[in-house]
């Protein structure tokens, strides 16, 4: 069974897509790849968009740890991850980065 097996994308192309498979201490999906456990996100975004340059972050532009539409993800150096994150939490509202 492959991949998108475990993901319900029976939703609309912007809706959320969420992992079903199983989910760790964070609320991320864990995928089984070759007997070994990757964040169910990373390995959506890698079959949509390529590798991911070593030491990124992805972001979900929807907040939904479980989402795997690869329209919500986006690869960010763990540096723009951390300030997109930290003014997220000081102005406390939802916003998605440029594209």
């Amino acid at each position: 069974m492959g991949f998108w097996a475990h993901v319900d994308s029976d939703h609309g192309i912007d809706d959320c897509w969420p992992y079903l498979g199983p989910v760790n201490e964070r609320g991320y999906g864990t995928y089984q790849n070759n007997s070994k456990g990757v964040p169910a996100h990373r390995f959506a975004f890698t079959l949509e968009y390529g590798a991911i340059e070593p030491g990124n972050e992805i972001h979900h532009k929807c907040f939904n740890p479980v989402c795997c539409n690869p329209r919500h993800l986006m690869e960010l150096t763990k540096e723009q991850h951390a300030q997109f994150h930290g003014e997220r939490r000081r102005g406390g509202k939802k916003a998605y980065l440029p594209a």
